[in-house]
């Protein structure tokens, strides 16, 4: 009797545990806080942040530079061209060894470097022993501070039910609401405009607002044809097409003006292929689309980039459902 007693309470303690071990997950698991400064000392990183709520003791994350590159700003077709990566794109995994107030203490010295003025994000990195995606799994869309990243662990087996998509979820396309215009005009052939305009609508030249990039550059020259590193160009008077998006390929380029005005090639140009720089170890959000002039109160933004999917499982078990981004 006691050894089957025994026997039966230590099968049960099995099936709780085999119940705990599937963990099943949609929506957002992560949690995104700014960083503020970064300070390494005694083999160890001191990551301050804009709040630490949500993240703990052992805790891993993960720390990655969102912008920082230096780009062409000359008025020319050059204009976007990555003169120099910086910090850009640079990441790396850690554990939280300790937590006062905004101070997070990392177990190791960072092994890349980071440029505070790239947006840097700190993003705890669920741990999971068996789970099953039963609902859309995604990440917080970028929000020009944190987000655009999903990312988790899984030791044994992770198990779709349901997509895990983060398409969107990366940087912001060019945006509709700062983009007046007026008729044909003489052509607008630059490849920047000050995005704030006068008038309520373009007096002789001008553009739409280019897609979000790896790159971040004053508002003077925000608008306009030129790419913006992986972000598209937007499209220039009259009714050109915004360029599309890059990230590991090119984004495509926009399309022509208004049947009737001048057929000037003024559309914008698509967002740079990073495919070089993500082979050597980086990741980037997928560049938003340029917005497209437009008039008589039609039109859209640019699209939203893709975001990044980091998964670290032992098997990964489809069902025909897809990672998308």
């Amino acid at each position: 009797m006691v050894a089957l007693r025994v026997i039966g309470i230590c099968l049960f303690c099995m099936i709780l545990n085999f119940v705990k071990a599937q963990t099943n997950i949609s929506g957002i698991i992560n949690t995104y806080t700014p960083v503020i400064a970064i300070q390494n000392a005694n083999c160890n990183s001191y990551i301050t942040v804009a709040s630490s709520l949500n993240f703990s003791i052992n805790d891993t994350v993960l720390l990655i530079q969102m912008k920082g590159a230096v780009v062409d700003t000359s008025n020319t077709p050059s204009f976007g061209n990555i003169f120099s990566l910086g910090s850009a794109g640079n990441y790396e995994f850690s554990n939280i060894t300790g937590i006062n107030g905004s101070v997070i203490t990392l177990a190791t010295s960072l092994a890349s470097p980071y440029n505070i003025n790239g947006l840097i994000q700190l993003i705890r990195v669920p741990h999971y022993t068996d789970a099953t995606v039963t609902g859309t799994l995604t990440a917080q869309p970028w929000n020009g501070l944190t987000g655009g990243v999903l990312t988790f662990f899984v030791a044994n087996t992770l198990t779709l039910n349901a997509n895990i998509d983060v398409t969107g979820a990366g940087f912001t396309g060019g945006n509709i609401s700062r983009n007046p215009d007026g008729g044909c005009g003489s052509g607008s052939p630059d490849f920047y405009y000050d995005l704030n305009q006068p008038a309520s609508s373009w007096s002789s030249g001008g553009g739409a607002m280019k897609g979000e990039g790896i790159a971040a550059i004053n508002s003077a020259k925000l608008a306009g044809k030129g790419k913006l590193a992986n972000g598209g160009g937007g499209g220039n008077k009259h009714n050109h097409g915004g360029g599309g998006g890059g990230n590991f390929t090119t984004g495509g380029q926009g399309g022509e003006s208004l049947a009737g005005c001048p057929i000037d090639g003024n559309m914008g140009i698509g967002g740079l292929s990073l495919a070089g720089y993500i082979q050597t170890d980086k990741l980037y959000l997928g560049g938003g689309g340029g917005c497209g002039d437009y008039n008589d109160n039609v039109g859209s933004s640019g699209a939203n980039g893709g975001g990044i999917v980091i998964i670290k499982a032992g098997t990964i078990t489809g069902n025909g459902d897809s990672i998308k981004a």
